[in-house]
């Protein structure tokens, strides 16, 4: 009889080759169903507009091997319940019985795996760290109090990857690149709204808008960096103006107000 087995666990777990393992021993009966490999198999890894696409074509896979007597590895973090209860729903419609797979590794281990120069796709640890103190915020507390880190260097390879994660809820994560945090220096120079860099990126919105508002974080530090640069070169042209005794130094302050206020609110 075919079951659904939902493999469980954080990012570099080894989810994939546990998977990969089982179906080796059983090739004919078995068979892995992956968002990544769906993914990977449209062209570009991450395309916004392809995740309701990429969702349907799951689904449908699942439902087909299913159908076909097949046991389905269903590969991804799944620790979501909301995506839990989605998946055990295919398998009820088809009165088939499903179980879970819980594999772990540690955080600092999660994030030297990233690192690994043969992996297909670099999450980054921002992105993992945040996964961590989602589900497993204890696990993670005890594991970085005993290894603070530093636990990498970003290597090249992972710079050019792609820089956008779904997780199991499908929430999009953001981890910018080198190049990334310099056209946030440069675009926030140019006194473009979060809502205009998130589109120059080609990133969501409140993904921008939560690494360019909250203290802690490369992007937050690199905007307002760029910020700080045109509100030192637009109060000296004022400064300039004013020693010069020049009479539109008082409509520059008063224009200097203006922008700061809509500036200041991400318009």
């Amino acid at each position: 009889m075919a079951v659904l087995v939902i493999i469980q666990g954080p990012p570099c777990a080894g989810k994939s080759t546990w998977a990969r393992g089982q179906v080796e021993q059983k090739p004919a009966r078995r068979v892995i169903v992956s968002r990544d490999d769906i993914r990977h198999s449209l062209g570009d890894y991450w395309v916004t507009e392809r995740e309701s696409l990429v969702a349907a074509l799951e689904d449908f896979a699942i439902n087909e091997a299913l159908r076909r007597d097949f046991t389905v590895y269903v590969d991804g973090t799944n620790l979501d319940p909301a995506r839990v209860q989605h998946l055990q729903a295919l398998a009820d419609k088809l009165d088939l019985p499903y179980e879970t797979e819980q594999l772990y590794v540690s955080f600092p281990e999660a994030v030297k795996r990233d690192a690994n120069e043969d992996r297909a796709h670099h999450i980054g640890e921002d992105a993992i760290r945040q996964f961590y103190r989602k589900y497993f915020p204890d696990r993670y507390a005890d594991e970085v109090a005993s290894d603070p880190g530093p636990y990498l260097v970003p290597s090249r390879s992972q710079e050019v990857e792609t820089r956008l994660i779904t997780d199991a809820s499908g929430n999009v994560t953001w981890t910018p690149t080198r190049e990334d945090l310099e056209n946030i220096y440069k675009l926030a120079g140019l006194r473009f709204s979060i809502h205009e860099i998130a589109l120059a990126l080609e990133v969501p919105e409140d993904e921008a808008r939560r690494l360019l508002t909250v203290e802690g974080t490369q992007a937050f530090a690199r905007y307002h960096a760029g910020k700080l640069q045109v509100e030192t070169n637009y109060r000296n042209r004022i400064r300039r103006a004013a020693e010069a005794g020049d009479l539109d130094a008082i409509k520059l302050l008063e224009e200097w107000a203006v922008e700061q206020r809509k500036y200041e609110n991400g318009f």
